[in-house]
């Protein structure tokens, strides 16, 4: 699931989310899947994130920082994703 929110591939995203694989993981990195998805790009997938995943209850937030002290916007915007960004 991480790798395909990484290299933004929708449709393989919402394949395996069928199979309800957990999408509330923290990488080794400290990176959540919305940081992943930040990589990617895919601004439907960061969507879709961040209206099932970023709840309060899932104790992952939008500003979470990995160990690098980056937030899934700051990578967005390091890797020109800007429409994602805005």
């Amino acid at each position: 699931l991480g790798v395909a929110v990484s290299v933004g591939d929708e449709a393989i995203y919402r394949y395996l989310l069928r199979y309800k694989l957990p999408i509330n993981f923290i990488t080794a990195n400290q990176d959540t899947i919305l940081h992943l998805a930040a990589q990617g790009g895919n601004e439907n997938i960061m969507r879709e994130i961040l209206h099932d995943v970023m709840l309060p209850e899932t104790g992952i937030g939008i500003d979470h920082p990995n160990l690098q002290g980056q937030t899934p916007l700051m990578i967005a915007a390091a890797a020109g994703h800007l429409m994602a960004v805005d």
